[in-house]
C-alpha cells in the first residue's frame, strides 16, 4: 500500500523504504504474538492460535530479524522531523497489547477499550502507507489538500477491510466482555457498514481524480479493486475459514496495488 501511494502521486518508488515498511509490519504483527502469549491464546482453539504456541521460538526469532532489518534500512530515511511525526504512531503499535490498567481485576489493552480497536488499526495503516511515504519523499505534503484526501480514502478502505475480522473474534470477545462492531450490529449490519465505508472510499478517490490528484487510470484501479473487495466481504461469515480473513481480506491490499499498477500502465 505504501508502494501504491508513490504510484498514485507520481513519486519515485524507493525499493529500500518499501523494503522498511515491510520489516517493520512483520516485526509489529510478530511483536504481537509473542507478547503475554499464554494468556491471549492459550484459552483459544483454532489452528491459528495452536501455531502460535508452538512456534514461539521461530517467532521470536523473526520478530528480532526484522526489527533489526527494519531500522538497518530505516536510516537513510530517518530526519528530526519524521522521527517525531513517527514515534507516537510507534507507541501506539506497541500500547496496543500491553496491559494499560485493571478493570474488575483483568489487565485491559488499547484494543480491550470498546470500539477502539478499528480506529487505532485503520488510523496507523493510513499513517504507515501514506504519510510516511509522501512525508520522504515530499517533506511538506501533510499540509497539502492532496496528502488528507489520500490519507482518507486510505483509512475508509482498511477499516472497511477491518471490520469483518470482528466476525472472526465475536466467540473470543464475548468471552472477554469486549464490545466491537460485531456484537453490537449483528453480521449483516456489519458488513452492510463495511460496504458504505467502500464506497466513502470511492467517493475520496473521484474527488482526487477530478481534482487531478489520482490519473483516470489510477482510479479505474481502485475502482476494480473494491468492487472485488466488496463481493469478498459480502460473503464472510462466523464460519470462514482461517484463510479466508489473513489470505483473501487481507490479500485485497496487495490486489490493490496491482490494478493500480495494472491501470497505471495505460496512462
Amino acid at each position: 500500500m505504501a508502494y501504491a501511494t508513490s504510484l498514485m502521486h507520481h513519486t519515485p518508488v524507493m525499493l529500500s523504504f518499501i523494503l522498511m515498511v515491510f520489516f517493520a509490519c512483520l516485526f509489529v504483527y510478530n511483536f504481537h504474538r509473542v507478547f503475554r502469549v499464554g494468556h491471549i491464546y492459550g484459552s483459544k482453539s483454532s489452528f491459528r492460535h495452536h501455531w502460535i504456541i508452538e512456534n514461539q521460538k521461530s517467532i521470536r526469532a523473526l520478530t528480532l530479524l526484522s526489527g533489526v532489518l527494519a531500522f538497518i534500512l530505516a536510516i537513510p530515511s530517518l530526519s528530526p522531523s519524521l522521527l517525531l511525526t513517527t514515534l507516537p504512531f510507534l507507541l501506539l503499535v506497541i500500547l496496543y497489547v500491553m496491559p494499560l490498567y485493571q478493570k474488575d481485576g483483568q489487565w485491559k489493552r488499547l484494543r480491550d477499550i470498546p470500539f477502539l480497536k478499528i480506529f487505532l488499526i485503520a488510523t496507523v495503516w493510513a499513517f504507515v502507507t501514506v504519510q510516511v511515504p509522501l512525508a520522504v519523499s515530499q517533506p511538506d505534503s501533510y499540509m497539502s489538500a492532496g496528502f488528507w484526501l489520500s490519507f482518507s480514502q486510505r483509512f475508509l478502505f482498511i477499516f472497511a477491510i477491518t471490520l469483518p475480522f470482528d466476525i472472526r473474534d465475536l466467540a473470543h470477545d464475548r468471552q472477554f466482555g469486549v464490545k466491537t462492531f460485531a456484537s453490537v450490529l449483528g453480521v449483516n449490519r456489519l458488513k452492510n457498514l463495511s460496504h458504505l465505508l467502500l464506497i466513502a472510499t470511492l467517493l475520496v478517490v473521484y474527488t482526487g481524480m477530478q481534482q487531478g490528484l489520482y490519473s483516470m487510470y489510477h482510479a479505474a484501479g481502485m475502482l476494480v479493486s473494491i468492487v472485488g473487495t466488496g463481493w469478498l466481504i459480502s460473503r464472510v461469515n462466523e464460519t470462514s475459514s482461517e484463510f479466508y480473513y489473513t489470505a483473501l481480506l487481507d490479500g485485497t491490499m496487495i490486489d490493490q496495488l496491482f490494478w493500480i499498477w495494472l491501470f497505471g500502465q495505460f496512462a
